[in-house]
């Protein structure tokens, strides 16, 4: 029994290794969002007509996020941490992410999430283009107004390293202190 275990552990090893080495194979992509331009479409539309701004906004990058586990960040480049915070803190939907219980005047970054399939779908709810009951940031609902200037870091990772991803939000929030999110 002893040596049946000794070697599950060292099989477990031996894939843990293999899977390590592909850490250096990410990708790091860069989306600029400038929530003022950000267009409010008639909610009443079919989810397809719905997210036409949203898909022009990704466009470039959709192939990219298909499927592939990812750790994404929104920072703003202007704004002031406590205006963003209230103008946050007023909105008025069920479905947002947590806020912080204290106000980090230094941070510049908004919110860091992970997805382990299609991030599309993540980005939609926190864009607020999709009418969903998944806690989300729900932009378009009340950033437009504060004209932020976002850039969204997105990493992809390896399918195989998704098993990792808790580990980097978790590192991520720790190391930037987001002003929204669950951590």
């Amino acid at each position: 029994m002893g040596e049946k275990a000794t070697n599950i552990i060292k099989q477990a090893n031996a894939a843990l290794e293999e899977n390590l080495s592909q850490l250096a194979n990410y990708e790091h992509h860069i989306l600029d969002i400038n929530t003022e331009l950000l267009k409010i479409p008639n909610f009443h539309l079919s989810e397809k007509i719905l997210i036409e701004e949203f898909d022009n906004l990704i466009r470039p990058l959709r192939q990219n996020f298909k499927n592939k586990p990812c750790i994404y960040f929104f920072e703003f480049k202007k704004g002031e941490a406590k205006v963003i915070r209230d103008a946050y803190k007023n909105l008025n939907q069920n479905n947002k992410s947590a806020l912080k219980k204290t106000l980090n005047n230094d941070t510049t970054c908004l919110y860091v999430g992970r997805s382990k399939g299609t991030i599309i779908n993540r980005l939609k709810a926190h864009l607020g283009y999709k009418n969903t009951t998944e806690n989300a940031m729900q932009l378009l609902h009340w950033a437009k107004p504060l004209k932020l200037q976002l850039k969204l870091n997105i990493f992809i990772f390896p399918k195989e390293l998704d098993f990792l991803l808790p580990l980097y939000e978790a590192t991520f929030h720790k190391n930037y202190k987001p002003l929204i999110g669950h951590l």
